[in-house]
C-alpha cells in the first residue's frame, strides 16, 4: 500500500510540471520611443509630415520562466493597423493627416532554442495639422461654412466690395485645439484667399500661416420670368428667377401695376420643390376694375432685408390679370352614416349667375382619402350650373373620406373638397348598477307585439338606424364579447341559440360603459356602439363627529373617517353641494383607504362648516359585495364658542369661567396644555381677553358699564383693551336685531410653560367666539306656576304697527299660535277659554274682531296655563302668525310672524306678605315682573325701609332696564362696584331727569326715600303731567314750603296712587317702605 501511495504521489509531481506554461516576459521593461528633427529628440507631438524614428528597446537579460530568451523579431503596428515589411527595432514612419496615433511594437522572444513568446510596447503621438484647421469664416457677422471639399463660399453686396480687403469684416472660426493667433493685418484677404495664423494648442514652434481658399461672390439678378403671360385672380403664377445669391441671400417680392404712380405691394410666395416660386394672384389685385396689367419684381440682399430702393433686383415682363368673377359654391362637410349612399354637388356659374359655358363637363371626382367607398356616376344639370357625384359607404366604412372635385376654366383650376364623416350607428341602453349583471335581449322579445324592454337590444338598434336615415328591419343583435370591444363593463353571453341571443352586462367602473355589436338586418349588417350609464348604488350613511385637530395658525381641521363596511370612499362634488352631482368616476379623486393614517384622510376646515355642519357626497366601496355606494355624509363641526342665550334688548352676563373652561379645551386640542396633571407636563396660565368691535346692529359691549367704542382715550373700552375679569362684561344685543345669533370674536392672551416650576413661558394667542342665541319676545306676558295669563288683543295690533311694511291702514284679522314646541308638563297649555278650556291647534284662527262667537274664536279667549312643574325663571316662547288686512278688506293680504315670550314668575311664598295685606298684589306682580324678588327665599320685608337706590332701580326694571346712552357718570359715590343694575338704573334716571341727586356730584344711594321723594320719581317717570293741582286734601303739604313735591304729590293722589297716611296727612317726609314702593308703582301701572 505504501508503495503505491508514492507511485501516486510522483506521478502528480510529473504532471504538475507539465501544465504550468512558461513564464511571459516582464512587458513593463519593454519600450518604444519617438523620435524626430535636427538634432534628434524625442517628441509627443509633431507637425502633419513629419518623419518620426520610433526605437523599439528590450531587456538586456530576457527571462522567460527560468530560462533566458533573445529578442527574434519585430512586428509593428499604427493604430492597430500592422505595418507590413518592417522587422527591425525601428520603424521610420510620417503622418499625412493630423490626428492622434498609437504605434506599438510586438517582440518575439525565443528561448529553450526552439519555444517562443511575445511582448508588446507602445508609445502615442499626437500630428497637428494647421492649414485645415478651421470649421468655416465669418464676413461682416454672417457665417459661411467650411464645405466638404473645395473654397468656402463667400457673398457680398455692391456695397460691401471694399469690406473684402478690411481685416476687421473678417474672423476665422478654429478647429478643436486650434487658436487663431491675433496679428496686425489679419486676417488677410488676397488672391482669393483669406491669409491667417493659426496655432496647436500651446505647442512652440506651432504657429503658421493658413491660407483658406476663398470664392467671394457678388449678388446678381439676371432675369425673372412669369410662366403666364395672362392669368385670372386666384390664379398659381409660377416665377422663376435666375440669379447669383446664397442660400442666405434675403429675397423681398413685391407686385406693381404699370399704371402711372403706381407702389410696389409687398406679397408672399412659396417655394416649389423645383426651386421656382408660386404666387397666388389675390382676387381684388385688380380693385374695381376687371382687368389689370402688371409686373412682379424681387429685391436680393446678402446684408439684412432688401428693400424697394437697391438696386440689385430683377423684374419680370408685364401681364395681364382679368378679375375672376365666376362663383364656386359648395358644402364642404358631409354627414354619413355606414351602409348610405350621400350627394356631393357644386354650383358654378358667372358673376350674372348665368353658367359658364363647357365649365362642368369634365369634373374630375377623386376620393383622396379613406377606404371602401365607391363614386358613382358623374352628373351635370340641364341649365349646366351644377355639377353632382354619389358616393357609397360601406358598413365597415373608414371614419371619413376625403372626395375632390376639379375642373378647369381659362388656365384657372377649381377644386371643391369634401370632407365626408362617417357616424357610427350609436344607441344608450339604461343606466345600470356597477357589480351587478342586467340581461340584454338580442332578439324581438316582445318588440313586434309592440311593447319590449328597456334593454331590447333590437328595439334600441331599429331606432339608432331610424336616426342614421337607413331603411332597413332589425332581425336580431350580436355583442362582441372580446376584452377589446368593451370598456367599463364586461359583457358574457347567456343563450347561443341562432338568432335568439341573451346577454348579461355587468358594470366594472363608475363613468359611462361601451360595447360594440353587429345588427342583422334586410338590407345587410351594421357595426352598433352601445353606451350605458354605470352609476354607483343609492345608499346612506352616518354622521360623522370628528375631533377637531389643530392646523395653522388657529385654525383646525377634521379629518373624515372610512364610513363603517366600506374598504375606501372618494369625494364628489363640492362641500355642501345641494344637488346630487352628475360624475361619480374615481378619475382625477383622491382615493381614501380604511387603513390610512388620519392625517391623511380627507380633511374639512372650519370654513367648510355652515351652522356647524357640512355635508359631502361620497362614494364608498363595500367591503363585502365589492359594489360602489354613494350618498351624503353629515360631518358635525366640534367647536369652543362660548354660548349664550339672549333676548334683543336685554343684558347678557359674561362669566370669567367660560374663558378659562375656553382656554384649557383649546390649549389641550392645540397640544399647548397637556390632559393628565403630571408636574413635568405643559400647561398655559390665562392673561387677558380683547374683544373685536362688534356693529351697531349686533348690539353693544360693556365692560364695567362703559360701553365699547373707537375711543382712544385712557379711560375707554375698546379693541386694545385686556379685560382680566371677564365678569365684568355685558352684552346687549340691539332691540331690533332681527338675528338668530349673534357671535363676537375675542383673542384670549395666555403663557405657555414646558412644566410646572419653570419661570419662563412663551405668548399663545387663542381665537375664539362668543355665540348669542337670540330670542324673540316680541309679545311678553308673566305667569306663575299653576296660574293662567289671557292674551290681550292689542297687543297684537301694537306689534302689528311696528314691522316693516305695515301702515296703520292694517289690521289684525286673525292670529295662529304654534304650541308645537311647548312641553305640556314642565312649561304648560295655551288654550281657549272660550269653549271648554281646549288646547289650541295649529289650524285654530283666532280673531281680532269676533263676529261670531258661534263659528269665530275670538283672540282674546286665548289664555297660557302654567303648569304647577314650571321653573320660575325660564321663558315658554310661543310662535305666532298674524294674518292682517288693508282697512275693511275681507280678505288677509299680509302675514306677520313674532313670537309670544312668557316668563315664568317667582311663586308667591313670603311669609311676611298676606293675601289680606293692602300690598299683597302689589308684591306679586312685582315680582312677577322681576322688578324686585325678596330678602330672603320666604320673607320679602315689606315694612323695611327702601333707599333711593333701590326705588330708582324698581322704576329703571319697570320701564325694560333700558341701557344708558351714555356712560359718563355725573355722581361721585356712585360706581360699578354697586352692582350693574344700581349702576345703570341711577345713570338712566339722571338723564331721564328723574333725580338730579342730592347734590350735583353725589346721589345718597343708601339714604332712605322719603314717601315725597318717590311720588315725585313716579311723577318725573310719569313725564311731569299736568293739571292735577286744584284738590290738596293734605294739611301738612303746600304749595309754597313744599314746592319741589306738590305738583307730583296732587297728581299721585288724583291717579290713586297713594291715598295719604290719614285722611288729612300725606307725611311727606315720611320714610317709604319696600311694600309701600311697590304699591305706588303697582298703582302708577295700573292707572296707566
Amino acid at each position: 500500500m505504501k508503495k503505491f501511495l508514492s507511485l501516486l504521489l510522483a506521478l502528480t509531481m510529473v504532471l504538475s510540471l507539465v501544465v504550468v506554461p512558461a513564464r511571459a516576459a516582464d512587458e513593463n521593461s519593454y519600450a518604444v520611443t519617438a523620435t524626430a528633427g535636427n538634432p534628434s529628440a524625442q517628441v509627443s507631438v509633431v507637425k502633419v509630415n513629419t518623419n518620426v524614428t520610433f526605437t523599439a528597446t528590450a531587456p538586456t537579460n530576457i527571462k522567460v520562466g527560468e530560462s533566458n530568451a533573445t529578442v527574434t523579431g519585430y512586428a509593428w503596428a499604427v493604430n492597430n493597423q500592422t505595418v507590413s515589411g518592417n522587422s527591425t527595432a525601428t520603424l521610420n514612419q510620417a503622418f499625412s493627416a493630423s490626428g492622434s496615433y498609437t504605434v506599438s511594437c510586438t517582440y518575439t522572444l525565443t528561448y529553450d532554442t526552439d519555444k517562443t513568446t511575445t511582448a508588446v510596447a507602445s508609445t502615442s503621438v499626437t500630428v497637428y495639422d494647421c492649414t485645415t484647421a478651421f470649421t468655416g469664416v465669418t464676413f461682416n457677422r454672417r457665417p459661411y461654412a467650411k464645405p466638404q471639399s473645395g473654397n468656402i463660399a463667400v457673398y457680398y453686396d455692391s456695397a460691401e466690395a471694399n469690406d473684402l480687403t478690411d481685416a476687421s469684416k473678417w474672423s476665422v472660426t478654429p478647429a478643436t485645439d486650434y487658436s487663431v493667433v491675433p496679428t496686425d493685418g489679419y486676417p488677410k484677404f488676397e488672391n482669393s484667399s483669406l491669409k491667417v495664423k493659426i496655432k496647436y494648442r500651446a505647442v512652440e514652434g506651432s504657429v503658421e500661416e493658413v491660407a483658406i481658399p476663398i470664392t467671394a461672390t457678388q449678388v446678381s439678378a439676371t432675369s425673372l420670368t412669369a410662366d403666364k403671360t395672362s392669368a385670372m385672380t386666384g390664379t398659381k403664377l409660377t416665377l422663376t428667377l435666375a440669379a447669383t445669391k446664397s442660400d442666405r441671400t434675403n429675397l423681398a417680392w413685391y407686385y406693381k401695376s404699370t399704371a402711372a404712380d403706381s407702389q410696389y405691394v409687398s406679397m408672399t410666395v412659396t417655394k416649389n420643390q423645383s426651386g421656382g416660386y408660386e404666387w397666388i394672384i389675390p382676387n381684388n389685385i385688380t380693385g374695381n376694375s376687371t382687368t389689370g396689367t402688371y409686373t412682379v419684381t424681387c429685391f436680393l440682399k446678402e446684408s439684412g432685408t432688401p428693400t424697394t430702393t437697391d438696386t440689385v433686383k430683377a423684374e419680370t415682363s408685364s401681364f395681364t390679370v382679368t378679375k375672376d368673377t365666376n362663383i364656386l359654391t359648395y358644402n364642404p362637410n358631409v354627414a354619413a352614416t355606414r351602409g348610405s349612399t350621400v350627394t356631393l354637388s357644386l354650383s358654378f356659374t358667372d358673376g350674372s349667375g348665368k353658367k359658364v359655358d363647357n365649365a362642368l363637363t369634365n369634373v374630375d371626382w377623386k376620393i383622396t382619402s379613406g377606404t371602401g367607398a365607391s363614386l358613382g356616376t358623374k352628373a351635370v344639370s340641364d341649365d349646366g350650373k351644377t355639377a353632382s357625384n354619389t358616393l357609397t359607404i360601406p358598413s365597415n366604412a373608414s371614419s371619413s373620406y376625403t372626395v375632390a372635385a376639379k375642373f378647369t376654366v381659362g388656365k384657372k383650376d377649381y377644386v371643391a373638397t369634401y370632407t365626408v364623416t362617417v357616424k357610427s350607428l350609436t344607441a344608450a341602453i339604461s343606466p345600470i348598477q356597477n357589480n351587478t349583471a342586467v340581461t340584454l335581449y338580442g332578439y324581438n322579445y316582445g318588440y313586434n307585439y309592440g311593447y319590449g324592454t328597456t334593454n331590447n337590444l333590437v328595439a334600441l338598434a331599429q331606432t339608432a338606424l331610424s336616426t342614421a336615415r337607413i331603411d332597413a328591419t332589425v332581425s336580431y343583435v350580436t355583442l362582441d364579447t372580446i376584452a377589446g370591444s368593451r370598456t367599463n363593463c364586461y359583457i358574457q353571453q347567456t343563450s347561443s341559440t341562432s338568432g335568439y341571443y341573451t346577454y348579461a352586462i355587468t358594470g366594472t367602473s363608475i363613468g359611462t360603459a361601451s360595447f360594440t355589436g353587429t345588427v342583422y338586418t334586410n338590407k345587410g349588417n351594421y357595426p352598433i356602439t352601445f353606451t350605458a350609464t354605470v352609476t354607483p348604488i343609492s345608499t346612506t350613511y352616518e354622521a360623522q363627529y370628528p375631533e377637531p385637530v389643530a392646523s395653522y395658525g388657529n385654525t383646525y381641521k377634521y379629518y373624515v373617517q372610512v364610513p363603517a363596511g366600506a374598504s375606501y370612499y372618494y369625494v364628489v362634488g363640492t362641500p355642501n353641494q345641494s344637488t346630487t352631482p352628475t360624475d361619480f368616476t374615481q378619475s382625477g379623486k383622491t382615493v381614501y383607504y380604511a387603513t390610512t393614517q388620519s392625517a391623511s384622510l380627507y380633511a374639512l376646515t372650519d370654513a367648510n362648516f355652515v351652522n356647524g355642519q357640512c355635508t359631502l357626497w361620497i362614494v364608498t366601496k363595500n367591503s363585502t359585495d365589492n359594489k360602489l355606494y354613494y350618498g351624503q355624509l353629515t360631518v358635525y363641526q366640534k367647536n369652543y364658542n362660548i354660548n349664550y342665550n339672549g333676548v334683543a334688548g336685554e343684558t347678557v352676563q359674561f362669566k370669567h369661567a367660560d374663558f378659562t373652561n375656553f382656554m384649557n379645551e383649546i390649549a389641550q386640542a392645540r397640544g399647548d396644555s397637556s390632559k393628565n396633571t403630571n408636574y413635568n407636563n405643559t400647561y398655559v396660565t390665562f392673561n387677558d381677553v380683547t374683544f373685536s368691535m362688534p356693529s351697531s346692529a349686533q348690539g353693544t359691549l360693556y365692560y364695567n358699564g362703559v360701553a365699547m367704542s373707537n375711543s382712544n382715550s385712557s379711560s375707554a373700552f375698546n379693541r386694545s383693551t385686556k379685560v382680566t375679569n371677564l365678569d365684568n362684561i355685558t352684552f346687549v344685543p340691539n332691540a331690533k336685531t332681527s338675528a338668530k345669533s349673534i357671535t363676537l370674536n375675542f383673542t384670549l392672551h395666555a403663557t405657555k410653560y414646558t412644566s410646572y416650576g419653570n419661570t419662563r413661558g412663551t405668548s399663545v394667542n387663542y381665537l375664539g367666539s362668543v355665540v348669542i342665541s337670540i330670542v324673540r319676545e316680541d309679545i311678553k306676558y308673566t305667569v306663575a306656576p299653576g296660574d293662567s295669563i289671557s292674551f290681550t288683543s292689542s297687543d297684537f295690533q301694537n306689534f302689528l304697527r311696528t314691522q316693516s311694511g305695515i301702515n296703520y291702514n292694517h289690521n289684525v284679522d286673525y292670529v295662529t299660535f304654534d304650541q308645537s314646541a311647548v312641553n305640556s308638563l314642565n312649561e304648560g297649555v295655551l288654550y281657549n277659554g272660550y269653549n271648554g278650556f281646549s288646547a289650541v291647534k295649529a289650524t285654530d284662527k283666532f280673531y281680532y274682531s269676533a263676529t261670531n262667537y258661534y263659528t269665530q274664536n275670538a283672540l282674546s279667549d286665548v289664555t297660557f296655563r302654567a303648569s304647577t312643574y314650571a321653573k320660575a325663571g325660564t321663558t315658554v316662547y310661543v310662535p305666532f302668525t298674524i294674518y292682517a288686512k288693508l282697512g275693511t278688506s275681507s280678505a288677509a293680504t299680509r302675514q306677520v310672524t313674532g313670537t309670544v315670550a312668557i316668563k315664568i314668575a317667582q311663586t308667591m311664598n313670603f311669609a311676611d306678605v298676606k293675601p289680606t295685606d293692602y300690598f299683597y298684589n302689589p308684591v306679586k306682580w312685582a315680582v312677577n315682573k322681576n322688578i324686585t324678588k325678596g330678602t330672603s327665599a320666604t320673607t320679602f320685608s315689606p315694612y323695611k325701609t327702601c333707599t333711593r337706590a333701590e326705588i330708582v332701580t324698581f322704576l329703571w326694571r319697570d320701564a325694560g332696564s333700558p341701557m344708558p346712552t351714555t356712560s359718563r357718570h355725573p355722581f361721585t359715590d356712585v360706581s360699578y362696584s354697586m352692582g350693574s343694575d344700581f349702576y345703570n338704573a341711577i345713570l338712566w334716571a339722571n338723564q331721564m331727569g328723574i333725580t338730579a341727586g342730592t347734590t350735583t356730584t353725589t346721589f345718597s344711594p343708601n339714604k332712605t326715600c322719603t314717601r315725597a321723594e318717590i311720588v315725585t320719581f313716579l311723577w318725573r317717570y310719569a313725564k311731569k303731567p299736568v293739571g292735577y293741582g286744584s284738590n290738596n286734601p293734605f294739611t301738612d303739604v303746600n304749595k309754597t314750603d313744599h314746592a319741589p313735591y306738590y305738583d307730583a304729590i296732587l297728581w299721585a293722589v288724583s291717579k290713586g296712587i297713594t291715598t295719604g297716611s290719614t285722611n288729612t296727612t300725606f307725611s311727606p317726609n315720611g320714610t317709604c317702605t319696600r311694600g309701600e314702593a311697590v304699591t305706588f308703582l303697582y298703582r302708577f301701572e295700573g292707572g296707566k
